[in-house]
């Protein structure tokens, strides 16, 4: 699905006149759009990657706050919330306790509220403050670099690290479509852990997110549940998930490697000596799951590789980088 045409659909749940305006919003800032969070009682603000914009009643955007912008209150939330569960709020009960829902097109819909939870689990989510809209969007070619550089035309394991906002997620989305669709010599089979539902992001059953078509997905399965379906019943190639750092991850990354099957997953660190202060990516390293860790760049260059350390020589000259 083409980005602007995700951002028109996300743009429809929105009512009358301010959907209208999302609809106009200048290219500059639409075409870096990350979220738009709407608060009780407070502007309407739209992210990008390096800014802050509010949105006026007329439809300028703004970079400081006035008595101009659109605000929204609780029963307003509440109605928009209504739309983007397409007034059939218990259809979306199971991603609800889990803080968010996906919308047509994958955006994800972050629910802020009062949190119901019984016996240490939450149960639902009701008197919603506030919704953060996360866009969705593909990154087309943001996989180029890894085929080149790391992966050298092969399948291998691979640990993704970087801060939010880096690109990990977007990244391992694209190396899954193009291992499954065969940019490595053969049709590769591919097990998606998708756990928050951002890697497919699966609407009514059917993945939202280009994934390639020897792609299997295991949507808001929790991960060491997921590679154990997927390695008893998928016979992957190789599997995918996004932010490992679990004992059960990593006991199932273990039993991956021990069933010959590769794994590319994402962590968050900002650095490689941060990551290997995490005890379970430090266990899993020592164990070799990973063939190499890459490092990806700071937030205002998503995707970009950093550094490329080859996980067998980490342990005796530190870090061994390629570049």
């Amino acid at each position: 699905m083409e980005n602007n045409q995700r951002y028109q659909q996300m743009c429809d749940y929105f009512p009358g006149e301010l959907g209208r305006l999302l609809h106009k919003l200048p290219y500059f800032i639409r075409s870096d759009l990350h979220e738009i969070r709407v608060r009780a009682n407070r502007p309407i603000s739209l992210m990008t990657a390096k800014q802050c914009w509010f949105l006026q009643k007329d439809g300028q955007p703004v970079k400081q706050p006035s008595s101009n912008c659109w605000i929204f209150s609780t029963r307003q939330i509440e109605t928009l919330f209504k739309s983007f569960c397409e007034y059939s709020v218990h259809s979306f009960q199971n991603e609800i306790v889990n803080g968010y829902i996906t919308i047509v097109g994958g955006h994800r819909i972050g629910i802020c509220g009062t949190v119901l939870t019984e016996a240490g689990k939450v149960i639902g989510i009701r008197e919603i403050s506030s919704l953060n809209i996360r866009i969705a969007r593909e990154v087309r070619g943001a996989a180029d670099e890894i085929f080149s550089r790391v992966l050298g035309g092969k399948l291998q394991s691979i640990l993704i690290a970087g801060v939010p906002a880096s690109g990990k997620t977007t990244l391992i989305r694209e190396i899954a479509r193009g291992i499954s669709d065969g940019r490595l010599g053969r049709f590769y089979k591919v097990a998606m852990i998708d756990e928050r539902g951002e890697l497919a992001a699966i609407y009514q059953g059917a993945p939202q997110n280009e994934i390639g078509i020897s792609t299997d997905v295991y949507h808001l399965c929790p991960k060491a549940i997921g590679m154990e379906l997927a390695l008893r019943t998928g016979a992957p190639d190789i599997i995918f998930c996004d932010e490992i750092g679990q004992s059960d991850d990593a006991n199932m990354l273990i039993r991956s490697m021990l069933a010959g099957v590769k794994v590319i997953a994402t962590a968050h660190a900002d650095s490689i000596s941060t990551l290997m202060k995490r005890e379970q990516i430090q266990y899993l390293c020592k164990q070799q799951i990973f063939d190499k860790i890459v490092l990806l760049k700071q937030e205002d260059t998503p995707c970009e590789i950093d550094k490329i350390v080859q996980v067998e020589q980490l342990f005796h000259t530190r870090e061994k980088v390629t570049s």
